[in-house]
């Protein structure tokens, strides 16, 4: 499961594997939130993968800590991975703080890959 819009390599991958990929949008009002009654409705049996990328790319988006727990608490009851990205954690403004979803305890981060690096925050890429 992705967020869309979502960050248009992300697809791109998915599609090479052959996965198919399932979309929850984000709601443009408010600073694209997202709804947590619809990623539950859209959560199967077949659902192995949740992403986040927080802060969000393309939208600049910051999830909340609730907002986190929400996608964590899915994951939990219904053991779906989560791939979680944060290479732009270092890059946030006005009163927003970055929260990677794996702090949120020890069954979230058991299901969490936290994917950073050097080149937003450095101006490295190609590290």
């Amino acid at each position: 499961m992705l967020t869309d819009p979502m960050y248009t390599p992300f697809k791109n991958g998915i599609d090479a594997t052959g996965a198919k990929a399932v979309y929850w949008e984000l709601l443009e009002d408010d600073g694209y939130r997202f709804d947590e009654e619809k990623l539950k409705k859209l959560v199967t049996k077949k659902t192995r993968l949740i992403g986040v990328c927080n802060p969000h790319n393309p939208t600049g988006r910051v999830m909340t800590k609730q907002e986190l727990k929400a996608i964590a608490d899915i994951a939990v009851d219904k053991k779906i991975n989560i791939v979680s990205d944060e290479l732009w954690e270092d890059i946030v403004f006005d009163d927003h703080k970055h929260i990677s979803i794996a702090s949120l305890g020890p069954e979230v981060s058991d299901l969490t890959l936290t994917s950073w690096g050097f080149s937003k925050t450095f101006g490295v890429a190609g590290l």
